[in-house]
């Protein structure tokens, strides 16, 4: 017995979008990332209960220093008027650490779940990361969204 048809059925309840092309931050900034607008009723016939942002990336980082994200979703009811707040803050989350030495390339990656019934149409992740020494410490960011419970809608 296969386990393709229950990753096909997964398949079919499923779909990802990037959320944040991928974006560089340097020692000593702070700028929040915007993700890309996604239109939550977009997505053919099927409407989603949820979705999770998944954060990643890399970072290279002196002894002693840290790399923390901030992160929330947003939302609108139009991909060009201004976004606010939605759902629940991921709060300060220290990713990486470096207080046994310098790191080089470290990966990191952590989730963020959204409600899609507390949202407007659009909705956007919006990510900050904080690399806490200065001087060359670097890191790398980007944003998949993956949306779940897919639920077919009635035809017109």
């Amino acid at each position: 017995m296969s386990g393709n048809s229950y990753t096909k059925d997964l398949q079919a309840l499923m779909l990802n979008r990037l959320g944040a092309a991928q974006a560089a931050q340097t020692a000593g900034a702070t700028a929040e990332i915007n993700g890309i607008a996604l239109d939550k009723l977009g997505f053919t016939s099927k409407s989603y209960a949820g979705c999770v942002a998944l954060i990643q990336g890399r970072a290279t980082m002196a002894s002693g220093g840290t790399l923390s994200i901030v992160a929330n979703f947003q939302h609108s009811t139009s991909s060009t008027q201004s976004f606010t707040d939605v759902g629940t803050a991921l709060a300060t989350t220290v990713v990486l650490s470096a207080a046994g030495g310098a790191v080089a390339a470290s990966a990191y990656a952590i989730k963020m779940p959204l409600i899609l019934s507390e949202t407007y149409q659009y909705i956007r992740t919006q990510v900050t990361p904080i690399l806490s020494a200065t001087g060359t410490d670097t890191c790398e960011v980007t944003c998949t969204v993956v949306f779940y419970g897919a639920q077919e809608n009635p035809a017109a």
